[in-house]
């Protein structure tokens, strides 16, 4: 369940797709990782701080909207 909110000027990617993550990993590099979640010793998921100029692409990366 990827998710996408406003954080001041910039936004907030929270990302459990390994899939995503990957594809961020290698062709995103203005996408900032900020945190790590673990479950069990494994990483679950990855949370990105995303330029705002860059919304559009974060939109259809993730496949999600801008929360509010």
């Amino acid at each position: 369940m990827n998710k996408l909110w406003r954080a001041g000027d910039r936004l907030v990617a929270y990302v459990d797709d390994p899939a995503v993550i990957r594809k961020i990993n290698r062709s995103h590099p203005y996408y900032t990782e900020t945190a790590q979640y673990y479950e069990n010793g494994v990483c679950v998921a990855r949370q990105y701080n995303v330029p705002d100029d860059k919304k559009r692409n974060a939109r259809r990366l993730l496949g999600v909207n801008v929360e509010r």
